[in-house]
């Protein structure tokens, strides 16, 4: 800070207001290049302590001398420093008011945002700012007098100068001041209701609106504005007088007689204005079925529009609607009761019957509103499982996503899901497997249409036509993948629930591997069956069944100890199994496999001495000379790749 050189002086002081400390132990420092020749430093010293800094009193003296810095903006960061500090404003008041009618933007800029802080008594500085010719300026000093408030009323005119600003940003910050100022400003603002500018006239609205009830006095002036069929700014004076009156009723009369009016726009506002009072305006409902039979193609959509927001009232008129010759028409009318939910039930009739639409897209809309309305499951389940046939991929998907959303106790949902897992379409296979996902081992009855589709899906990745460019080829393969995951996702939701059919599954060849998988992540709940399974005739299934607990690993030991010592098989199979799973499973199964060291069964012995010596393990059993556990090993650590 002492150096001769200035350049190392200001780096100083700049390193100095970057550290920020707590402590403040940079201030004496900061506050000795406050004195410094270079006005530069000066500047970055009186910046680092309005910025980074809490001055204590005994800086007080030393910024207050640099008010009368030469250097402008040593001036400007001095007086910020002093605010900050809690100073008075009255003695930094001067700077600042002198530095809000600099030549330089950015200290105009910085100052404006500062007045706010000084409170009332800047207020004539601001309203000199609001006509800078700097947008910047201009802005600021309005979002300034918008934080003073209702004290700021004196600034009202200069405030409503602004609403006839070129810039919408500064119209909008102005309108949002005079809004702040409240009551006082009421009286201007009805005022500038009747300038012949339309952005002034909306601006003047929004702010009333924002006023409230304060700004009742404006209603007869809004009131006149709003049936004035010149006007484009309508809705908001209509949105203004919701939000002053409380009393809707008032306006409806002379909405629902601006609905048959000739001029299209003023139908346009007025049908806005019944949909922005939503259930408020269900006195208009009759008034806006009528209008569904209007020339105008864009009023028709607005009045469906309209009658979806004012809820249970527009429900017939609704209704009425899925039966329009106007596509788009009918799509809205469904959109409208499925978002009105149960409050809708008695529109159920007409979505069912609206289901014979001719067009797809629409169809899809009307499964969406009657799963939304409808709560009598028995009532929709036909209906939806009916649609299930449709030639459409859509609707069929529609109709898979709604019976996903009935959930499992809904009747015969999981058959339907279930039916759908054979779907032409690979989307609604994929939406299928994920409702009856989310049913868990509610979804149980389902578990050998999933186990099929597993395989179904498997075959036709294997059946693409590897002719076919590599990007769509990834892309194909990747869809069916994604399908085999939300099956597999689907099975695993089960759980324990799952376990007697997936051992059903170990005798088929196609599924066994997926079987195993499945009951591996199932764990010590598929154990007793697994172990049963171990007596099977067939050698697919009592080898996938060793298989399975061995990969279950620790959770199996007990179990499987408890058949090598107990069990009463003639041939030996079961104990030569077990001991095998044991053998594979290492070493958690260590000490208990020293207990069959001595068993009578010379294969069993010989597990028991390879696992404990660490060896590859092998059977010499007759039954597995087909290498149906070798095989079965790679396919399992394939799926269980696959799964993750």
């Amino acid at each position: 800070m002492s150096n001769e050189d200035p350049s190392v002086r200001y780096a100083a002081t700049q390193a100095l207001g970057e550290l920020a400390d707590e402590a403040n132990e940079a201030v004496p420092s900061l506050i000795e290049a406050l004195r410094d020749e270079n006005a530069d430093i000066r500047f970055a010293s009186a910046w680092a302590l309005a910025n980074n800094y809490q001055p204590p009193e005994s800086a007080w003296p030393f910024l207050m001398k640099a008010l009368s810095d030469p250097n402008r903006y040593v001036r400007f960061a001095a007086a910020w420093a002093l605010l900050k500090t809690g100073y008075n404003s009255n003695a930094v008041l001067p700077v600042l008011t002198e530095a809000s009618l600099d030549c330089d933007v950015w200290i105009r800029c910085r100052t404006v945002q500062t007045l706010s802080q000084i409170g009332p008594a800047a207020v004539p500085a601001l309203v000199e700012a609001l006509r800078d010719e700097a947008f910047d300026v201009r802005y600021h000093a309005a979002a300034s007098l918008s934080v003073i408030g209702p004290e700021a009323s004196a600034a009202v005119p200069a405030l409503i100068e602004t609403l006839k600003d070129s810039s919408e940003e500064i119209r909008s910050i102005g309108g949002r001041a005079l809004s702040t100022v409240g009551s006082a400003a009421v009286a201007q603002l009805i005022e500038a209701m009747k300038d012949e500018s339309n952005d002034v006239r909306s601006a003047a609205a929004s702010a009333l609106g924002r006023i409230g009830a304060e700004a009742r006095a404006a209603i007869p002036a809004l009131n006149e504005a709003f049936i004035d069929p010149t006007w484009p700014g309508r809705v908001c004076t209509v949105e203004a007088m919701i939000k002053i009156e409380t009393n809707e009723s008032l306006f409806i009369p002379t909405l629902i007689r601006m609905l048959k009016d000739d001029n299209l726009r003023v139908r346009t506002d007025a049908v806005a204005a019944l949909g922005m009072m939503g259930h408020k305006a269900s006195a208009a409902a009759p008034a806006l079925i009528q209008a569904l039979d209007d020339e105008a193609r864009s009023f028709r959509i607005d009045a469906v529009c309209a009658l979806g927001k004012i809820g249970v009232a527009g429900t017939s008129g609704l209704c009425d609607a899925l039966r329009n010759e106007d596509e788009e028409i009918r799509t809205l009318a469904a959109d409208s009761l499925g978002a009105m939910g149960t409050e809708a039930q008695v529109a159920v009739s007409a979505l069912i019957s609206a289901l014979s639409d001719s067009v797809g897209s629409v169809r899809v809309h009307l499964i969406e509103a009657l799963q939304k309305t409808c709560s009598d499951v028995g009532r929709i389940l036909p209906v939806l499982r009916k649609a299930l046939e449709d030639q459409q991929w859509r609707v069929r998907e529609a109709a898979v996503l709604a019976l996903g959303e009935m959930g499992p106790d809904a009747g015969e949902t999981v058959s339907a899901l279930a039916d759908a897992l054979a779907d032409e379409h690979d989307l609604v296979r994929f939406r299928a497997a994920c409702g009856l996902a989310k049913m868990g081992a509610k979804a149980v009855s389902a578990t050998a249409a999933l186990l099929e589709a597993f395989v179904v899906e498997g075959q036709a990745a294997r059946s693409i036509d590897f002719g076919i460019k590599a990007v769509a080829d990834a892309m194909i393969k990747g869809m069916f993948d994604r399908n085999r995951k939300a099956v597999i996702r689907a099975l695993v939701a089960m759980g324990p629930a799952s376990v007697p059919a997936l051992i059903k599954s170990l005798k088929d060849e196609g599924l066994q591997m997926v079987a195993v998988f499945l009951l591996v992540r199932i764990g010590a709940p598929a154990v007793p069956a697994l172990i049963e399974a171990l007596e099977d005739e067939d050698v697919r299934v009592h080898a996938t069944a060793a298989l399975a607990l061995s990969r279950i690993g620790a959770l199996a030991v007990p179990e499987l100890i408890d058949t090598v010592k107990g069990s009463k098989g003639t041939d030996g199979q079961v104990r030569v199994l077990a001991a095998f799973s044991l053998a594979k499973i290492g070493e958690p199964a260590v000490p208990a496999i020293s207990e069959i060291l001595a068993d009578q069964n010379a294969e069993v012995r010989r597990l028991a001495d390879l696992a404990l010596g660490r060896k590859t393990v092998r059977l010499r059993f007759l039954k597995f000379r087909k290498c149906w556990i070798p095989l079965a090993t790679a396919k399992v650590k394939s799926l269980l790749r696959f799964g993750r």
